[in-house]
């Protein structure tokens, strides 16, 4: 799941429960909210600083049940969306200050990295970064393997902007890029055991598409969740590319995924 949801009863919403980062509160209220339609509320640092509340408020339970099946998704996409802002913001006041300069050198790309990543290989135009730690789980140590991977790639006709050339060009840099141990085995997004989700957004005024899927190794048994974007730089005539992916095979990966999204979500061209 995107979000862990704790549920708690009016009455015992109280103390330090009320400083929660994030709060929805759904209210039924037919004195209050007689002859409304469902309405979401959205209210910042109410019971703490930097916190988000939002409310779906309603006349009654049906209209409320009426009103999650309307803003569900809405209210779903606004705490992930707090939640990376968190992350870009926290990397701005305490990331990696140097790897930007770095970035920006190489790739021409505008970019907030998070504190200990570093440059692991640029070869052929195409920037490989990584953060590496390992985590106790079970009395044992074990590995948590971020990266993200930039280039580019000229710009000449709309079809590089559709989802199928996107990842079959990330797939042709993945072969030779990030290859494994095992003679033969490279990373390569999987496109037969999970169908990859996309979409189009707006990144800072520009046009681009996100991607999410699993990867995994050809020839070997690894494999990991990822989230790619491309954004087109007309200005350069060039499509830009961040692929970034988790490896954390002990662990849930929903936080290390999103702190790698955080990263890709701050890409933009440095101004010619």
């Amino acid at each position: 799941p995107s979000l862990t949801v704790i549920h708690v009863a009016d009455n015992k919403f109280q103390s330090i429960l009320r400083t929660h980062r994030n709060i929805f509160i759904p209210e039924v209220s037919r004195e209050k909210y007689a002859f409304a339609p469902p309405n979401l509320i959205v209210e910042r640092s109410i019971w703490a600083r930097g916190q988000f509340v939002v409310r779906l408020t309603a006349p009654n339970s049906d209209s409320l049940i009426a009103g999650l099946g309307r803003y569900g998704n809405k209210i779903q996409r606004l705490f992930n969306d707090i939640e990376l802002n968190r992350r870009i913001m926290r990397n701005k006041e305490y990331g990696a200050t140097a790897v930007n300069d770095s970035v920006r050198k190489a790739m021409k790309m505008d970019m907030i990295f998070q504190k200990d990543f570093a440059p692991l290989q640029y070869r052929e135009g195409v920037l490989w970064l990584r953060l590496d730690r390992e985590r106790p789980q079970g009395g044992y140590k074990h590995p948590v393997n971020q990266g993200v991977l930039l280039f580019n790639l000229p710009y000449s006709s709309k079809a590089q902007l559709l989802d199928t050339f996107i990842m079959n060009a990330t797939d042709s840099i993945l072969a030779v890029h990030i290859q494994g141990t095992v003679p033969g085995s490279h990373m390569v997004i999987d496109r037969v055991n999970v169908t990859p989700v996309n979409k189009e957004i707006n990144q800072f005024g520009r046009y681009g598409r996100e991607i999410r899927g699993i990867w995994r190794m050809e020839k070997n048994y690894f494999g990991g969740p990822f989230y790619l974007l491309a954004v087109l730089d007309e200005s350069r005539q060039r499509v830009m590319y961040a692929f970034t992916y988790v490896y954390a095979p002990q662990f849930e990966k929903r936080d290390y995924l999103r702190e790698v999204e955080a990263i890709a979500r701050t890409l933009k061209p440095v101004e010619p």
